[in-house]
């Protein structure tokens, strides 16, 4: 086996499994040789005042020398600091309680918080822009779905499953393209113009292509 390989791995995962028939979350650590737990590193949200039953860690990123942990329903990102081995920062997104995954450009991070779009700095780590992208129908609020970002990371890629369509974002939180799939599809990709998509409910590949979109 090509050892190199691991380079281009994420190290750390959160992960729901039995440890001595103790069912819970645990945060482990992948090498080419073994898989640790990284108990110690999740301490604080152990130790926080969260509802367990329904705020569960729900994802781990690797940036340089930290991880962003996000935690369900909160809306948060969450700076550890790997060489103190202590939190640093709770970064409060857009206040909608929401279940963000970070994505990192080179000089953002972008992420959601249910139905807002939110760029975070890198430098200073404060929220620069957001762009509630979904309205609420007849009071009840609608998430939007999983983002990502195209081949160069100029353009942020949102699919809306209530809206039914996809649509790409510049830096400035300008919608350029619009691509209607109808469904609900709930994560999506750019390919150029092409847009391949995922629906909510059933899970049916979606295809369509992106046009320009002026009205937004």
């Amino acid at each position: 086996m090509d050892k190199t390989l691991w380079e281009n791995v994420p190290q750390y995962y959160v992960a729901d499994f039995s440890v001595n028939n103790d069912f819970d979350t645990h945060l482990v650590k992948i090498g080419e040789e073994n898989i640790l737990l990284q108990g110690d590193k999740t301490e604080w949200y152990r130790k926080g005042n969260y509802d367990f039953m329904y705020q569960g860690l729900s994802s781990v990123t690797q940036y340089f020398d930290e991880l962003i942990f996000t935690v369900q329903r909160d809306g948060s990102l969450y700076r550890f600091s790997l060489k103190e081995n202590k939190l640093l920062q709770k970064i409060v997104l857009a206040g909608n309680h929401g279940n963000p995954v970070p994505h990192f450009g080179d000089r953002l991070i972008w992420t959601v918080d249910y139905d807002t779009l939110v760029q975070v700095s890198v430098t200073d780590w404060s929220v620069v822009k957001t762009k509630k992208l979904q309205d609420a129908e007849k009071g009840v609020a609608h998430f939007i779905g999983e983002l990502s970002l195209n081949s160069d990371g100029s353009l942020c890629v949102v699919p809306r499953p209530f809206a039914g369509d996809v649509i790409t974002l510049n830096e400035n939180l300008k919608v350029k393209r619009r691509c209607i799939l109808g469904k609900q599809p709930l994560q999506a990709v750019a390919l150029d113009d092409q847009i391949i998509a995922r629906d909510w409910k059933t899970g049916e590949l979606l295809k369509g292509k992106l046009k320009k979109f002026f009205f937004f």
